[in-house]
């Protein structure tokens, strides 16, 4: 089972991460419109999840969809891939393309599998913190997992990319230490690519682990219909 550890990598996706990952130092206050794109956002995949109408398929398209909009997906599977390996994608095209792909797929089915934890909740923004203020937020927000009394803290780091804002990370609280899920992503994906070698050992492992995921949401999905 590819569990909190896996999800504490992630992103997306999760989800569902960013080129500059280090959390500067906060430099002013709230971003009221930023607050709003990480909390209709958010919600909306909480929404998708609880709606008991949706085909399985029609759910895997709709986070996709979600993904897309509100994550910097392509930024994310080259961060996380680290500097080395995302230069060896850039040379060779094809693989990248394959990479980019294979990532979505992962990132999709993460975000589906381990927010399903959530389901029936929402997400609750409590404030914000501009770094570059209008371009560069974390968002700060609250999250209660169905069962639990206490509200877990999520923070959302997200940026301007053009006109729109798109998350780059995502940070919780896991065994009491606050976690930067994209950092965390890439030392495992480095643990991965030194132990096997190269970027299609790598591929060939996510593809693997999103198979297991989605298996894992199948079976679920099928017993809540039963």
């Amino acid at each position: 089972m590819i569990s909190r550890r896996l999800f504490s990598s992630l992103s997306a996706a999760t989800a569902a991460v960013l080129l500059t990952a280090t959390v500067a130092p906060p430099v002013s206050a709230a971003d009221p419109v930023a607050e709003q794109y990480v909390a209709q956002n958010a919600n909306q995949a909480l929404a998708t999840l609880s709606d008991g109408n949706l085909t399985s398929a029609d759910r895997q398209a709709r986070f996709r969809a979600l993904m897309q909009r509100f994550a910097d997906v392509p930024s994310i599977s080259n961060f996380v891939l680290g500097a080395n390996a995302a230069g060896q994608l850039r040379a060779n095209p094809a693989l990248n393309r394959e990479w980019q792909q294979v990532f979505m797929d992962y990132s999709v089915a993460v975000y589906e599998d381990q927010l399903d934890q959530f389901r029936g909740n929402e997400v609750r923004v409590v404030g914000s913190i501009d770094r570059v203020p209008g371009r560069d937020v974390v968002v700060k927000s609250t999250i209660t997992p169905r069962g639990a009394s206490q509200a877990m803290p999520v923070q959302w780091r997200i940026v301007k990319r053009g006109q729109a804002w798109k998350v780059v990370d995502v940070s919780l609280v896991l065994d009491r230490n606050e976690v930067w899920l994209a950092q965390r992503q890439q030392r495992d994906f480095a643990n991965i690519l030194g132990a096997r070698g190269d970027v299609r050992a790598l591929i060939a492992a996510v593809r693997q682990q999103t198979e297991t995921m989605r298996t894992r949401i199948t079976a679920r999905q099928a017993g809540r219909r039963a």
